[in-house]
C-alpha cells in the first residue's frame, strides 16, 4: 500500500466528495427528468429507463470503488457534519433574499416602473416571502 501523507489523503477525500456530489446531481437529473415536479424543469426526459438503470448501477459501483480506495489508503470517511435542517433553513433564506430583490427598489435598475408595476412587484415579493416563511414555521 502506497503511503500518503495527511494532505494527500485530505485532497483525495475532497476529490471523491466532489465526484460524489456530481454523481448525486446526475441522480437528481435522472429522477426529475423522469418525474418532473416543477413547472420550471430544465431537463428533457430523454433518458430511456434501461439507460437509467445502467447509469444508476454504474454510479453505485463508482461509490463502492471510491470507498474501497479510501479505505485502502487509510482515509477515514467521516459521517456528514452538516445539519439537513440548517441547510434547508439556509436555502429558504436565500430564496427569501431572491424574492426581496424583486421589489421595486431593486428592479428599478432594469428600467423605469409604473406605479402599477411597483404595486404588483411588491405584491409578488410579499406573497412569495410569506409562502417561504410558512416553511420556516415548520421548524419551530
Amino acid at each position: 500500500m502506497t503511503e500518503l501523507n495527511e494532505n494527500h489523503k485530505r485532497s483525495l477525500l475532497i476529490g471523491f466528495r466532489y465526484v460524489d456530489d456530481l454523481l448525486s446531481d446526475i441522480e437528481r437529473i435522472m429522477a426529475t427528468s423522469m418525474d418532473p415536479q416543477s413547472p420550471f424543469e430544465k431537463y428533457v426526459a430523454d433518458i430511456r429507463p434501461a439507460q437509467q438503470k445502467i447509469i444508476a448501477a454504474e454510479i453505485a459501483h463508482i461509490r463502492i470503488v471510491m470507498c474501497r480506495i479510501l479505505e485502502s489508503k487509510g482515509v477515514n470517511v467521516k459521517h456528514p457534519g452538516i445539519s439537513a435542517l440548517s441547510a434547508v433553513r439556509t436555502a429558504i433564506h436565500f430564496a427569501d433574499i431572491a424574492m426581496e430583490e424583486k421589489r421595486p427598489k431593486y428592479m428599478r435598475g432594469y428600467g423605469e416602473l409604473t406605479e402599477e408595476a411597483v404595486r404588483e412587484l411588491n405584491e409578488v415579493a410579499s406573497q412569495m416571502q410569506k409562502l417561504l416563511k410558512q416553511i420556516l414555521k415548520t421548524f419551530k
